[in-house]
């Protein structure tokens, strides 16, 4: 249908990019070796490759959280559509840098590229999820915002495919012009876009601009439907004082308890993602480690993301039907096997013959739980919770302490892992994503089919309900039933 090809191009346009920046470093590892050393005269030391290589990983970090930032009011000054389009225009100039860097063997350059593309990504994403939870139909988001997972699941395929030797690993220049392709499509596909409805209506006031969206997204549906759709927007704007862009606003979110909460929620969820950071930056090195032959870790690698994006086209298929909680809480649990079974694997290659494939299985499998149900329910947890006001911001500092959390742990978890032993995921992953599941599993509300303002009512008045019955404690701490006489 229309909605769906249409939340396919939105996802392309900042998700297609976003799959190769985080994932070309993954394959070509030994190419970019010798793309550095060459680089410095093969003057590198061990350690100086090492931390080079290191930062070069791990720089996304920084600008992603300016991004983050900077996002809201991009998004919520001029709208999803400019926060798009800029993003993604300034992705196309990163990329142009970023070959640069590698054809002229310019290191700083290319650390620079990917630095301006991770905060233009940043941005572009939460004009993406904006866009993904605004323009579809209540009954049809869930599968709307599953394809975000779809595209980058496929074009991470794609992307790391494409970095083995058999094909352009061994290419490193031409393998980074897929950059430029996958950017300068991006652009084309954001300027034929409409801007959201439900910020035209809700933040601009603009009924007759939002119903010209809404038909330009839902195409040729009814008439009744599309009025029942801007019904649903002014059911969910008609209480609320959109107009103030304050930082007020992000001081209300920390001392208001049910924005709070949300928040709180948001970054339980996005914590099951944090452990895909280190899988996707280093399960080739991991396997390496192992004793696993480069062709095994390096099609491993794209296998698991061949997982991943298998598990996104059933996930797709499921969210609108069985609901967020039922597939976010027992995936995430079984995320963790898959990590717990990678760490184990370290420990059973000196007593079991090729405990290598026991690592294997547990990336295969963390894949594809990753997608079934946790990569994109986690990203929209927060703004499906949050009212129209608070969206871009909630989704703005969950997003930023989750990039400073995935800073922190994917700088430190491999030099941990090299002076501590692979005991360390089971610390940092397992437990952490075991103790978050807890507080989903008692916290977390279904979302599936319901409206945003519906769901945002039941939050405030769980926690509502929930001081009533601490007072009511407090008033008879011993149970005691009393009765009028």
């Amino acid at each position: 249908s229309r909605i769906i090809s249409l939340s396919m191009q939105i996802a392309f346009s900042c998700l297609g990019p976003f799959a190769f920046a985080s994932t070309f470093l993954n394959t070509p590892v030994e190419e970019f070796r010798s793309y550095l050393n060459e680089s410095y005269n093969h003057e590198l030391s061990v350690g100086g490759y090492e931390t080079l290589w290191n930062v070069l990983q791990n720089f996304w970090f920084p600008g992603s959280i300016i991004g983050f930032f900077l996002a809201p009011m991009v998004n919520d000054t001029f709208g999803r559509k400019v926060g798009l389009l800029s993003g993604n225009c300034w992705n196309l100039i990163s990329a142009i840098m970023q070959w640069a860097g590698v054809h002229f063997y310019v290191p700083s350059l290319l650390l620079f590229g990917r630095f301006i593309s991770s905060i233009a990504t940043a941005i572009a994403f939460q004009s993406t999820v904006l866009y993904l939870q605004e323009f579809p139909p209540t009954a049809r988001r869930g599968t709307t915002s599953y394809m975000s997972d779809v595209v980058y699941s496929f074009f991470a395929v794609i992307c790391m495919s494409l970095g083995t030797r058999q094909l352009l690993g061994e290419t490193l220049s031409i393998f980074m012009a897929v950059q430029i392709v996958l950017c300068v499509v991006s652009v084309a596909i954001t300027i034929q876009l409409h801007e959201s409805p439900k910020y035209l209506l809700i933040k601009k006031k603009d009924e007759e601009a939002a119903l010209a969206s809404t038909h330009f997204f839902h195409g040729a549906e009814s008439v009744e439907s599309v009025k029942q759709f801007i019904q649903e927007l002014k059911a969910e704007g008609s209480d609320l004082d959109c107009d103030s862009t304050s930082l007020k606003d992000f001081v209300h979110i920390f001392t208001d308890p049910t924005l709070r909460k949300t928040m709180f929620l948001g970054l339980a969820a996005l914590q099951m993602v944090v452990p895909l950071w280190t899988l996707m930056f280093n399960s080739t090195d991991l396997l390496l480690d192992l004793d696993a032959s480069k062709f095994i870790s390096q099609w491993t690698s794209s296998g698991m993301i061949v997982c991943y994006f298998i598990g996104t086209l059933f996930g797709s298929h499921f969210i609108d039907r069985i609901g967020r909680r039922t597939l976010f809480i027992p995936c995430s649990v079984l995320l963790s096997v898959g990590i717990a079974a990678v760490a184990a694997a370290f420990y059973m290659k000196t007593i079991v013959p090729h405990a290598e494939f026991t690592a294997v299985a547990g990336l295969l499998i963390a894949g594809l739980v990753f997608g079934l149900g946790v990569g994109s329910i986690a990203w929209f947890i927060a703004p499906e919770l949050s009212p129209q006001r608070y969206r871009s911001k909630i989704q703005s500092m969950v997003a930023v302490l989750n990039m400073i959390q995935s800073a922190i742990f994917t700088f430190a978890v491999m030099p941990l892992y090299r002076a501590f032993g692979a005991w360390i995921f089971l610390v940092l992953f397992c437990l952490v994503c075991a103790l978050c599941d807890i507080f989903l599993y008692f916290e977390l509300p279904e979302t599936k089919g319901r409206p945003i303002s519906e769901i945002t009512e039941e939050v405030r008045n769980g926690l509502k309900m929930r001081r009533r019955r601490v007072g009511d404690d407090i008033e008879n701490p011993k149970g005691v039933k009393t009765s009028a006489l």
